[in-house]
């Protein structure tokens, strides 16, 4: 991916230095089994992407969103942190490698919030494998420090966040972190539909993207990957 997630949450954390419903148990979501339909190809991710229409008023996609020069890097106390990162940032290192893969990033303004969606499929039974792996990684990581290519830096907690189950598998984390007297939040939300993961992400510095917003985006998400399979 040309953006990671965490790369998303981070820029309005770092922008901080310039400035003066129907739920489960967060990240304990259940699934239900059945056969798996094809993994979606990457033009099949290209219809399934989120676009403009998708969103509610006032949102436009995000010139910057496919920017390569994020020079940002992650530390953290424990191998857990790590895992969770590299999961955020789409940065997997199984060795799997996926048939398709696709993203898409909408801003409000060039403040926030921002909006971010990721696509990957994989064959066989690696998505499942991701998310169990993603889910473990998260409930055993409470923090880590991101630092700006200028060498700011950025310390996230991470926390179980109450959503809906959708899809096969739905995991919800939230990260918070504060900087300039201002608190940063930025929900992510990982779904995996078949044979195929979602990763969904918003971050703000003062406007957020309302939670019931957020519910209705992934649930059209959702809706649309299953359309394009």
């Amino acid at each position: 991916m040309k953006r990671s997630l965490l790369a998303l949450a981070a820029a309005s954390a770092l922008l901080l230095t310039g400035c003066a419903s129907d739920s489960n148990t967060a990240g304990k979501t259940g699934f239900v089994e059945r056969i798996l339909a094809g993994p979606l190809t990457y033009a099949d991710i290209d219809d399934a992407l989120l676009t403009v229409d998708d969103l509610p008023a006032g949102w436009s996609v995000d010139p910057d969103g496919s920017d390569d020069g994020d020079d940002s890097k992650t530390s953290s106390d424990s191998p857990e942190c790590d895992l969770l990162v590299a999961a955020m940032e789409a940065d997997d290192d199984s060795g799997a490698t996926p048939v398709g893969e696709g993203e898409a990033t909408f801003r409000k303004s060039k403040r926030g919030p921002f909006l971010l969606q990721s696509i990957t499929s994989f064959e066989g039974n690696e998505a499942k494998k991701s998310v169990k792996a993603f889910r473990t990684a998260f409930e055993t990581c409470d923090s880590f420090t991101e630092t700006g290519d200028d060498g700011t830096k950025v310390t996230f907690k991470v926390s179980p966040m109450a959503f809906p189950s959708l899809g096969d598998d739905t995991v919800a984390l939230r990260l918070s972190a504060r900087s300039a007297g201002i608190r940063v939040v930025a929900p992510l939300i990982v779904v995996r539909v078949d044979q195929n993961l979602m990763l969904l992400a918003s971050a703000g510095i003062k406007k957020r993207l309302p939670a019931e917003d957020l519910e209705t985006v992934a649930r059209t998400a959702v809706t649309k990957i299953k359309a394009a399979n």
